[in-house]
């Protein structure tokens, strides 16, 4: 529905209306050809006494109006776009069409004896759901009108009552206080359902527009924050870009220092300059991991996807990390198959998404630990797990791990100059390729994170 009204321009209400129209229309189908049927076993496989020839009139004179309703309802469907209208008009002639049919119905099956009058009630139930409350009680008063008309003729003798002999209670119409009685319950019943349907199917129809204005309020919020976000993603990237060069002339300018090249210095100094060192490589990480997650949320790196073996990326990440992981005397392993693993990717991105998890596996994991990259393929899936045994995640902090710059506390403790952006990056990754990451750890007893990659076919 909500595509029908973006390009509609129609209102939840009124696709419902236009949809309601075409279903009375394919109900009144099944309505009519049940009449003929039921009419045909009833006169001649039954051989019950009925009315025939004019119940098989009243059953065709429907199908016909029905044809009627059914092309202008396919026309004016053509002519969609902010004309509901139409639609509106044909609802209330159906409605008022299908009156006048049920009364030449119930006229030639018994009169107000008859037990098609229970009939009224599906059809107020029909009109409080395509009309507004006013004309679907314009609709009941004319239906009543009909009603009380038919009763009053049949009783004055100036319409012939058709009597069913196998239903009729014998000397109904000879006794007026009967007549008038059933007559009166019969319209309070169908003015009392009028009342409860439109109730509810007023409130509903209420309850309705007021989610379509709260959505529409929504989608305008949202789009706002689209905005502002868009402009704060190109305020970082623009000053990270003006951050890096001169954060890189300073670097290389203290490395003159520290190298001895622009003179002796003493101890004293040497400390100072290799803490300036360690801040001024701290912002570089910084800015390369906001120009990263700019990058992806701006769409991805080059958009230059390729069929790429994840078998290659995983071996190429290990291998650019194992000095790392063997300094630490830590046990790294890659658990992959013989065979490809192809996905359709850009290979920058996997590279930058493995060295993220494996280099936070290494960081956290305590020395003479272990960490475990494993791929494989499961049906149209590349599932991937990398697993450590270091110093775990709190159970409170699961959630915010991919939360932009959040650090957990025992993170924190370790390496004070981390970012805060690796595993946000993961997770963009992840999900610009339609997977999704999931992470199982404890505090102390490593961490496990988990995803799958749509393969390349």
């Amino acid at each position: 529905m909500g595509k029908e009204q973006k390009s509609t321009g129609l209102l939840p209400v009124e696709e419902e209306l236009i949809y309601r129209v075409g279903w009375l229309i394919k109900l009144r189908w099944l309505a009519a050809t049940g009449l003929l049927i039921s009419a045909t076993v009833l006169n001649f496989f039954l051989n019950i006494p009925i009315e025939f020839l004019p119940l098989l009139t009243i059953g065709l004179v429907v199908i016909v109006y029905n044809i009627l309703f059914k092309i202008y309802f396919q026309r004016s469907t053509k002519n969609l776009v902010r004309k509901t209208e139409p639609f509106y008009w044909l609802a209330y002639l159906q409605v008022g069409a299908d009156w006048i049919a049920l009364i030449f119905l119930i006229h030639y099956s018994g009169g107000i004896e008859s037990p098609l009058i229970f009939c009224f009630v599906f059809h107020i139930a029909v009109s409080s759901i395509l009309l507004t409350r006013r004309n679907c009680y314009w609709q009941v008063g004319f239906a009543t009108s009909l009603l009380i008309m038919l009763a009053l003729l049949e009783y004055l003798d100036i319409v012939h009552h058709v009597e069913m002999r196998f239903l009729s209670i014998g000397g109904f119409y000879d006794d007026p206080i009967s007549v008038g009685a059933v007559l009166s319950f019969l319209v309070a019943i169908i003015w009392i359902v009028a009342y409860l349907t439109t109730s509810v199917t007023t409130k509903l129809k209420q309850r309705e527009k007021d989610l379509f204005a709260l959505e529409e309020k929504l989608e305008k919020a949202c789009r706002k924050l689209e905005k502002v976000d868009q402009a704060r993603s190109n305020f970082v990237l623009g000053v990270t870009h003006e951050l890096r060069s001169p954060l890189a002339s300073i670097g290389s300018s203290l490395s003159l220092f520290d190298e001895g090249y622009l003179g002796e210095i003493s101890t004293r100094q040497q400390k100072c300059v290799e803490r300036m060192q360690e801040r001024v490589e701290c912002l570089l990480m910084l800015v390369m991991d906001l120009l990263k997650l700019a990058r992806l949320k701006e769409g991805g790196f080059r958009e230059q996807k390729t069929k790429v073996d994840i078998r290659k990326i995983v071996n190429l990440v290990t291998d650019s990390l194992r000095p790392q992981a063997e300094y630490k005397g830590i046990d790294l392993k890659a658990i992959i198959p013989s065979h490809p693993l192809y996905i359709w990717a850009d290979a920058e991105e996997m590279e930058l998404l493995f060295s993220n998890l494996l280099g936070n596996a290494i960081k956290y994991t305590s020395p003479k630990g272990n960490v475990k990259i494993k791929a494989w393929k499961e049906g149209c899936k590349i599932k991937t797990e990398v697993s450590d045994s270091g110093i775990g995640i709190a159970e409170g902090e699961l959630e915010k791990i991919f939360t932009e710059f959040y650090r957990s506390k025992n993170a924190r403790a370790i390496d004070k100059a981390g970012t805060g952006l690796g595993l946000p990056i993961v997770k963009r990754i992840v999900e610009r390729y339609g997977g999704k990451i999931v992470v199982q750890s404890a505090k102390g007893k490593g961490s496990k994170f988990y995803f799958a990659l749509p393969a390349h076919k």
